[in-house]
């Protein structure tokens, strides 16, 4: 689906040359806040659940050092995320993995929601990681692609921004949840609404911003060799 119908106020963006076969997006409003929405969702996952760390420890019976893992897997799943989003997005294009992404959250934090024990927690803390990860960095490869020059400097201004209210709302939310009388699996379940919503408007409102011919292989292949040479060039320096 394309923006085109969308009647949200419209960025300027320029004429990319070298694009007959596909027209660039339009940097809409709409766009901007969903894209600010698959970035956003990852940290509410690691803030929004922190006051109820004793809950979680009393129901599962564990330790809190255990309930501490949750977030360090948290962070490993979504780097994971990020690490296989970039490639992929090149091969595949933009908007599959971004949906994809959100499905994969989602079904991390109803696992989360339901889980009888830590391990399962942990388990499934991972595969929420990895989702909201691989959303994530393929929202920005995709402003990336819509914005150039000075209009893709203020709409990463403005992604950042919004990305950093995140962590500081998150706790706070978390905490009304709480005190109204909700338990740490109902945390979860909002955050279950919150991929949700993540993958609807990512269904709906976000365009595919990466046309077929501009679509390239190489993947993790690359990326390795690429990190190779980094290290390579590391280590060169310092024995000079």
């Amino acid at each position: 689906m394309t923006a085109r119908g969308d009647s949200s106020p419209r960025f300027s963006t320029e004429a990319s040359t070298g694009r007959a076969a596909t027209a660039p997006a339009a940097v809409t409003t709409a766009l901007i806040l969903t894209l600010a929405l698959q970035s956003a969702v990852p940290p509410f996952a690691t803030d929004m659940y922190t006051p109820a760390f004793p809950q979680v420890t009393a129901d599962l019976a564990t330790t809190a050092s255990l309930v501490g893992l949750t977030l360090t897997t948290f962070f490993l799943g979504m780097a994971a995320g990020q690490l296989l989003g970039g490639p992929l997005s090149d091969q595949r294009g933009r908007r599959m993995p971004m949906i994809v992404g959100g499905l994969i959250c989602t079904v991390g934090a109803v696992g989360c929601a339901l889980a009888p024990s830590i391990w399962v927690l942990i388990g499934f803390r991972i595969v929420q990681g990895f989702g909201g990860g691989l959303a994530a960095v393929v929202a920005r490869a995709v402003v990336v692609d819509v914005a150039k020059g000075d209009q893709l400097a203020r709409v990463m201004s403005i992604l950042m921004a919004l990305g950093g209210l995140a962590p500081m709302i998150a706790p706070v939310f978390g905490g009304v949840v709480l005190t109204i009388g909700g338990t740490w699996r109902t945390v979860f379940w909002c955050l279950v609404g919150f991929a949700l919503l993540m993958m609807i408007t990512a269904i709906f409102l976000v365009p595919e911003s990466l046309p077929v011919e501009r679509r390239h292989g190489g993947g993790l292949r690359q990326f390795a060799s690429g990190l190779h040479e980094v290290l390579r060039l590391r280590q060169s320096s310092a024995t000079c």
